[in-house]
């Protein structure tokens, strides 16, 4: 999906990077836009404007509940099960996440049906939706679970990219030389007269280390349990 939606990223980073120039104090705002429209237009093929667009405020809640929630032990009925017996309507730990099922699905069932009404007109860019709609009826999914599918992306996507971003903007403040050493980098090969674009990618093997020693350095999810660093200095390849 990289690969393919290379031209997306580009314009996306191309017009963030204006946005911070013009308005540095809201940077992470800007970073948020550019995931949530590179997210957007490869799932839905609909651009982002504004973080205050309703798709965006009422994914972002979506996340927002979902990672308050999803917290072991928060609800007393996993403590005690036999809560499940009560009538459904006195069952209060259920009011919430109910409410939210609802706007989750207003959400997804817009952003499907809107898919379908550009299908029609033949007005839709290509994006995951207007690639998966067709084969519907084979695959054997209903419009909710569809929704649902496609929204894989737009749910999680949105909030990861920006926060591996987020957290190069740390590192370059945190380590200064390692900066400086990818600016030299970058003059080398790109220059002042361009913006870098993916054909430098294999002329740029320090900025390429650099970003992979950031995913690693605070990544954004955690893979295994235990907490875990080097004791001493790591050598690899004469880096």
């Amino acid at each position: 999906m990289a690969q393919t939606y290379k031209d997306t990223q580009a314009l996306e980073s191309k017009i963030s990077l204006c946005e911070i120039l013009e308005e540095p104090s809201n940077y992470m705002r800007h970073i948020q836009r550019f995931s949530a429209s590179v997210v957007t237009t490869v799932t839905y093929g609909i651009r982002v404007n504004s973080l205050d667009e309703w798709i965006v405020k009422e994914n972002l809640q979506a996340v927002k509940f979902f990672v308050n929630t999803n917290i072991p032990g928060k609800d007393l009925v996993e403590a005690w099960p036999w809560l499940l017996k009560l009538p459904r309507s006195l069952q209060w730990f259920r009011w919430a996440a109910e409410e939210q099922c609802l706007r989750n699905d207003r959400l997804y069932m817009h952003l499907l049906n809107d898919v379908k009404a550009r299908i029609k007109k033949g007005t839709i860019p290509d994006c995951l939706a207007s690639q998966v709609i067709p084969d519907q009826e084979k695959s054997g999914m209903s419009d909710i679970e569809l929704a649902y599918a496609l929204s894989s992306s737009f749910g999680a996507g949105i909030e990861t990219t920006a926060a591996s971003i987020e957290i190069f903007v740390l590192a370059m403040i945190h380590f200064p030389e390692a900066m400086v050493k990818a600016q030299t980098e970058l003059d080398r090969v790109v220059g002042g007269d361009r913006m870098p674009e993916f054909d430098d990618m294999e002329n740029l093997p320090y900025i390429n280390a650099l970003i992979k020693e950031t995913m690693r350095w605070r990544p954004v999810a955690v893979f295994g349990a235990v907490p875990h660093a080097v004791t001493i200095d790591d050598e690899y390849n004469g880096m």
